[in-house]
Formats: structure tokens, sequence, C-alpha cells
């Protein structure tokens, strides 16, 4: 199923009012976000990870072992918060948002140019 763009303004709103209440959280939940896309790990194993499964099959294959260790250290900075709660959430409040999606608006995406963007992952 597909989000409408109702649908991606309303995270965009779940994630301002995160951004507001617990600004501390987000900026971590931002720099794992960019940290995930400077290393190019797909947003669903990030998404994955922040709920709390770890498949062997969803590792990003082409990654060396110590820097995915180095990564999933600073996933963990966000699972073992107290606010982690409010982003899972968020992730099932809009089932129909594809993590990619959130995690763009996360990094300062506009809503448009989410939600026409088709090639995201």
């Amino acid at each position: 199923m597909f989000a409408s763009t109702n649908e991606i303004y309303n995270v965009q709103d779940d994630i301002l009012s995160l951004e507001k209440k617990h600004p501390h959280f987000f900026k971590n939940v931002e720099h794992v976000v960019s940290l995930t896309r400077q290393l190019q790990i797909h947003y669903q194993y990030l998404g994955e990870l922040i709920n709390g499964i770890d498949k062997v099959e969803s590792q990003p294959p082409f990654i060396k072992d110590s820097v995915l260790q180095i990564y999933t250290e600073e996933v963990k900075k966000i699972t073992e918060d107290e606010n982690v709660d409010t982003l899972i959430n968020i992730f099932e409040n809009h089932q129909d948002v594809k993590y990619a999606q959130i995690f763009l608006l996360i990094l300062g995406a506009k809503p448009k140019l989410v939600f026409e963007n088709t090639i995201i992952k």
C-alpha cells in the first residue's frame, strides 16, 4: 500500500513534534539517519534495527564487519534511549509510509518530494 500526501504530511507533523519535545533524542536520530545515508545502507535495515529486528539477510552485504559494528553501536544509542517509543509509535501509526520516506523527512526533505519520489529505498 502507498501512503497518501496527507499521510506524509501527518508524519512530518509527528516528526516536528518529536523534534520539539525531545530535541536531544531527535539529534541522535538525525545523526544515525545521516550516517545511514552516508554509508549507503538501506533505510529498511535501520528501521528494522530500531524495531529490534536484526535479520542476517537484511544486513548490508558490502560493508565491513568493523564498520557495521560501529554503525550498530550508533543505532543502539537510539534504541536504548527512553524516548525511542515515540519514534516507534511514528512507524506504527503510519504503516503505509515506508521507512525511507520517514527517514528522508527526518533529514529535512519536503513532504511533496518524499511523496513524489518513487525510487527511494
